[in-house]
């Protein structure tokens, strides 16, 4: 019984290797896996929570799909070229929690469809993935990024201690 159990849990991590997209599904969120960066995407229920208060606003929100971050990933590759390459030196025999780098959410602001993207570099699933991660510096290791996901166009790219 222990060794059928070591067994799967070698086979899991090691699917992890070449993943393209692994999804692991938590309450209100799933971690998925595209082309070797690791993030949580926030569902519609609680991506409100990521919005800061957008005065004369009004916005409802939406569940990104994979293909909506493949997407986001694709232009993102422009601003932060060095992410894939941190990607393959992160060490593959971690859990995919130890690698999570992204946070993707959607929402519909005044009649647009956007897609918000906060990365971070550290890595590592926090320990409360709906809650939004405050970071009042550290550079360009975290950073936001707000993209038209109807236009498949990055509108503001900001990394945190930019002057």
């Amino acid at each position: 019984m222990l060794l059928a159990l070591v067994v799967a849990v070698v086979v899991v991590i090691g699917q992890f290797d070449d993943a393209q997209d692994v999804r692991i599904r938590g309450y209100g969120y799933t971690m998925v896996a595209i082309q070797g960066t690791y993030g949580i995407v926030i569902d519609e229920r609680f991506a409100g929570r990521f919005l800061g208060k957008h005065e004369g606003e009004s916005f409802e929100t939406w569940t990104p799909s994979h293909d909506d971050v493949v997407a986001a990933e694709e232009l993102l590759r422009v601003v932060r070229p060095g992410d894939s390459v941190d990607a393959e030196r992160r060490d593959r025999a971690s859990s995919p929690e130890d690698l999570v780098s992204r946070t993707w959410y959607g929402a519909i602001v005044d009649g647009r469809r956007l897609l918000f993207v906060n990365g971070y570099c550290a890595g590592g699933l926090p320990a409360r993935p709906l809650v939004p991660e405050v970071v009042a510096d550290g550079g360009a290791c975290f950073w936001n990024a707000t993209i038209d996901a109807e236009q498949w166009e990055i509108v503001t790219y900001t990394e945190n201690g930019e002057a």
